[in-house]
């Protein structure tokens, strides 16, 4: 009995402060998987977007996996940034 809840006390501790920051790492892995900044604006995050995909299509030797992943990167980034004219 003691070790379940040594356990259930260890899980509690492992996954708490990663489910705290796991917004910010999302958006981190985004920004890195499209390259682009921090500041990028709307403009930057499409025109990476369109690089990247180039060569991640399946039409052209990618997956569609490494699409999914970039279109989601995409849409991560671009869902905090303002509409043009906003």
């Amino acid at each position: 009995m003691a070790l379940l809840s040594l356990l259930g006390a260890f899980a509690l501790w492992w996954l708490w402060p990663r489910k705290a920051k796991r917004g910010t790492g999302a958006r981190a892995e985004a920004r890195r998987l499209l390259g682009v900044s921090e500041n990028a604006d709307r403009a930057a995050i499409e025109t990476a977007f369109r690089m990247q995909l180039q060569a991640a299509h399946p039409d052209h030797g990618g997956t569609s996996l490494e699409t999914r992943r970039l279109t989601a990167a995409r849409d991560l980034l671009l869902a905090s940034k303002p509409q043009a004219g906003q």
